[in-house]
């Protein structure tokens, strides 16, 4: 995904920027008076509809604001509009100040909306275990149609066609308002995807893979409905319905252990999730200051069909992180991440511990199956660059010429635990304090994206260079 980004940003750059407008000039307020705004004048936003920004703002028109809180207000407005992830720069003015009522506008720089991007991704856990083999057949390559802020109301569009390692084609359509008061969203998706190599177990912590040239080995259709409710700025909610349908091979069903409920080599189910999140980030891709948390359940088997029968498992899976600066330059994080089921007898196809999406650094070549686990983590950071603008001549829309880059440098420690009952025999890291350490560089620049470069140390000091295209936490 990342090398696909980077294909797209120097190939298409035929959309004109926002139409120019002539700005009112910034008028500074006294610091010891209150104002009520007068109105909001929004400046750029050529594609985006006036009221997704307004959602976002922490005042409105016609409130009355005392000059010692306007910044503020400015500040936490600000950091909502860039986590829309609509926007590379968001500026906030004052003008036309008279008496006790003042105008406020909003220079908004929109970004690149639509990405009409061939795909060339690894299809590996991360960028480190495909660099053990380098293996190219590993490789996911294709097109998608990514269509952010579609119709300008922050609706996202996807239709995708994907070969290589992983085959899928599908679509999704999410629209995070539909209603007047912009508090309910929903959304749809629909993916069709079939393999001929998958990973059917593990052994000695590491991905235990079969592969059949002629045949695909699995196959699997997938449908999504989700409904959300979000109030306010920072709190979120929603209801998920999946629906999965699975067919693997024969030979999969002799050799794994339990890949799919009841040794059957096709299964069908459904799975109701419930999910709340409370997002106070300054700034989602690569957060300094705020706090995150979030739960989330999952019934896995409603009872609907034949192929639920025994698979009735419940995922309850909860995460807080907190971002806090100790000083002008330094900063410091700390993320708690836990999980726990109801059910120790789970297929593989459903079961997951450390080493997906979640893992140890250090510990990146490995994977701790398990039914459940705690992971927590530690990051110092020191701000070597402070966010600056550049701009280059290379590309000529603003969409593409100015971008932000900062750097840190920081040290961090990880500590797990993964509980498991079905795999411990053949996978020693289960069932037993985990800890490792490491520092690193961090690289945060265009269009969010982020580049990790790090040295690790694990319990038995085990040591490697990993590279990361994600924030720590």
């Amino acid at each position: 995904m990342f090398l696909t980004f980077l294909f797209s940003a120097f190939v298409f750059q035929a959309d004109t920027d926002s139409v120019k407008v002539n700005a009112p000039k910034p008028v500074a307020v006294q610091t010891d008076s209150c104002f009520t705004i007068k109105s909001i004048i929004i400046i750029g936003n050529k594609v985006t509809k006036r009221h997704i920004v307004m959602r976002e703002l922490s005042f409105t028109e016609n409130d009355t604001i005392c000059a010692t809180d306007l910044q503020k207000h400015f500040t936490n407005s600000t950091q909502n509009l860039n986590n829309t992830l609509l926007f590379n720069f968001v500026k906030f003015d004052t003008f036309d100040t008279r008496g006790n009522e003042t105008k406020v506008a909003i220079r908004l720089t929109e970004r690149w909306y639509t990405w009409p991007v061939p795909i060339f991704e690894l299809a590996d856990r991360n960028f480190n275990v495909w660099w053990e083999t380098k293996d190219l057949t590993r490789v996911n390559y294709g097109f998608f149609l990514n269509r952010e802020n579609f119709r300008g109301r922050k609706e996202r569009f996807i239709i995708v066609l994907r070969l290589g390692y992983s085959e899928q084609y599908g679509f999704m359509y999410n629209a995070p308002y539909l209603n007047k008061k912009q508090t309910i969203g929903g959304s749809f998706t629909f993916a069709f995807g079939r393999n001929h190599e998958i990973n059917y177990g593990s052994g000695n912590n590491r991905q235990l893979f079969f592969r059949d040239e002629e045949k695909y080995i699995r196959q699997e259709l997938s449908s999504k409905i989700n409904v959300s409710y979000r109030k306010g700025i920072y709190n979120t909610f929603s209801s998920e319905l999946r629906y999965f349908k699975g067919t693997i091979g024969d030979t999969i069903t002799k050799i794994a252990d339990s890949y799919f409920i009841n040794d059957l080599n096709n299964t069908r189910f459904l799975a109701l999730n419930l999910y709340a999140r409370s997002d106070h980030r300054d700034f989602k891709p690569y957060p300094l200051k705020g706090y995150y948390a979030d739960v989330d359940i999952t019934q896995t088997g409603l009872g609907i069909f034949k192929e639920e029968k025994n698979l009735n498992i419940t995922f309850l899976t909860a995460t807080y992180k907190y971002f806090f600066q100790l000083s002008k330059r330094w900063f410091f994080a700390a993320s708690a991440r836990g999980k726990i089921s109801s059910k120790t007898n789970q297929p593989y196809y459903v079961q997951r511990g450390l080493g997906y999406r979640d893992n140890l650094r250090g510990y990146e070549y490995y994977i701790i199956d398990g039914q459940h686990y705690g992971l927590l983590r530690t990051n110092f950071k020191y701000q070597i660059l402070k966010k600056r603008t550049l701009k280059t001549n290379i590309i000529g829309t603003e969409k593409f010429n100015t971008f932000h880059l900062a750097v840190y440098a920081n040290a961090y420690a990880d500590a797990g635990y993964v509980i498991d009952n079905l795999y411990k025999n053949t996978n020693p890291l289960a069932n037993q304090a985990l800890y490792s350490f490491g520092s690193g560089i961090d690289f945060v620049t265009y269009y969010d994206i982020v580049l990790r470069l790090e040295y690790s140390f694990t319990k038995k000091l085990e040591h490697g260079f990993f590279i990361h295209f994600a924030a720590p936490i």
